[in-house]
């Protein structure tokens, strides 16, 4: 008997969701079924299509298309064959290109409702992990963790010139995830592999020499093209732990998340400085997409309560992350991927089978500060301060100075409030340059991160 799909997104009820922000705060199911199957990819080459991938119950393509902005989502089997799919790319409104299992490749050239099988460049090689477009004729992707890439539209591909760092003693390293910023930016993220290192080694920078690893130290790897993958440069973070997805939108903003700590760059990828995610955490090992150059989202797996969501999101270039509430905090998501900053999917498995997650209004962040002013004052407090951030309209029930509770508390905009600072909640020393405290505020959706931005230092009394 065929499995009977669970929607909330029938025309009328879509239809509320789209004029009524009240209805469904934050991330809301748009498809849950339990027919075993997953989601692993989507991406979104218009407003109104997205298109999402994934693996069946038997271990076939799973195609799932919506033409009506995601109220609906159908399978589609026209010329969908192969393994199980893991990425797409759209440089089109027309044009995809989807990429997976055992070398599986299809293209559509019609938004999605038929698809073409296309030729990899070794029928034998391992499984495509990601793929990216930049134009209808060029991609890059990552099969068998090395590059291949194609100037053909998928027609021929060949492996690229990246090679793993060429290092001794039990040294391996691959790349998982690809994304482009135009036809010769790019950015590939995994991860390299380290054993042992013995005095006389050659050892990548970040690596020193006579490191002796009682087992194998797993560094996030990052690998950069400026012509187009002609030529790579490679930069490793030691015991940073693997790199799982990595995402570039113009100009030049790149952010790549993994097991441990994400990272961001402001210069196409030369360089990159780690951010955090809520209370220092880390952000959920998965995908991560950028709407613009200050606001990303990651997803992943909430990991046995480790984070605080499966979804995280950032609204600084990636230098803090906050969790945001969903309807299926425990899911195994894949992907995500957006039309605009409000307007939102995120795929993946509820252990059952295939789940999708929308929001329509980018998610509700946990409040973030970014700015206190005036940032310093008396022990004894008393004067008005505002503090500057975001998520401020979703109800503050709270700003405190470090364990104090401040007074007087006035919303004055999303972006900015005013409160009366309490005394300090600590011994200023005397002669002392202060006490710095972090300000935070709290809403419904949680508390605001810690950030040095956020500092309020309290002053010793003047003396004589």
């Amino acid at each position: 008997m065929r499995t009977k799909l669970l929607r909330l997104a029938i025309p009328f009820v879509g239809l509320l969701l789209s004029v009524s922000l009240g209805g469904c705060l934050g991330w809301f199911t748009a498809l849950l079924n339990t027919s075993g199957a997953d989601l692993t990819g989507i991406a979104c080459p218009s407003t109104s299509t997205c298109i999402a991938v994934g693996t069946t119950q038997a271990g076939g393509s799973l195609i799932r298309v919506t033409t009506d902005s995601g109220n609906t989502w159908d399978q589609v089997t026209n010329g969908v064959s192969g393994s199980g799919l893991a990425a797409i790319s759209c440089p089109s409104a027309e044009t995809c290109i989807t990429v997976g299992g055992t070398s599986t490749v299809l293209e559509t050239s019609d938004g999605g409702a038929t698809w073409t099988a296309l030729s990899p460049s070794d029928p034998n090689q391992d499984a495509f992990t990601s793929i990216s477009c930049p134009t209808t004729e060029q991609c890059l992707a990552i099969q068998g963790g090395t590059v291949v890439e194609t100037s053909n539209g998928g027609t021929t591909w060949q492996t690229g010139t990246w090679s793993p760092p060429q290092v001794e003693d039990e040294t391996s390293a691959s790349l998982s995830y690809i994304s482009c910023l135009s036809m010769t930016d790019c950015v590939a993220a995994g991860q390299l592999t380290v054993s042992v290192f013995p005095p006389t080694t050659t050892v990548p920078p970040g690596f020193p020499p006579g490191t002796i690893a009682p087992e194998p130290v797993v560094g996030s790897l990052l690998a950069t093209t400026t012509d187009g993958g002609t030529t790579w440069a490679s930069q490793f973070f030691p015991s940073q732990g693997a790199l799982t997805g990595v995402s570039c939108v113009g100009p030049s903003t790149c952010i790549a998340i993994g097991s441990s700590s994400p990272f961001a760059s402001t210069d196409g990828g030369t360089a990159w400085e780690q951010g955090t995610g809520t209370e220092g955490e880390g952000v959920p090992s998965g995908a991560v997409t950028c709407s613009d150059a200050l606001h990303c989202l990651a997803v992943g797996t909430p990991e046995g309560g480790q984070y605080s969501s499966p979804i995280m999101s950032t609204a600084d270039g990636g230098m803090h992350w906050s969790g945001q509430p969903t309807q299926q905090d425990t899911a195994d998501l894949m992907a995500v991927a957006c039309t605009n900053t409000n307007d939102c999917f995120a795929v993946g498995t509820t252990g059952s089978g295939e789940v999708i997650l929308r929001t329509l209004d980018g998610g509700y962040p946990s409040p973030m500060v970014t700015g206190v002013s005036p940032s310093s004052g008396a022990l004894t407090g008393g004067m008005q301060v505002t503090v500057t951030g975001s998520g401020f309209q979703y109800g503050v029930s709270g700003v405190f100075f470090g364990s104090a509770t401040a007074s007087n508390v006035q919303v004055m905009s999303p972006t900015e409030l005013t409160a009366t600072a309490p005394p300090s909640p600590v011994v200023v020393p005397a002669n002392s340059s202060g006490v710095p405290l972090d300000v935070t505020v709290q809403t419904q959706f949680g508390t605001s991160p810690l950030d040095p931005r956020d500092y309020f230092t309290y002053l010793p009394p003047a003396t004589s």
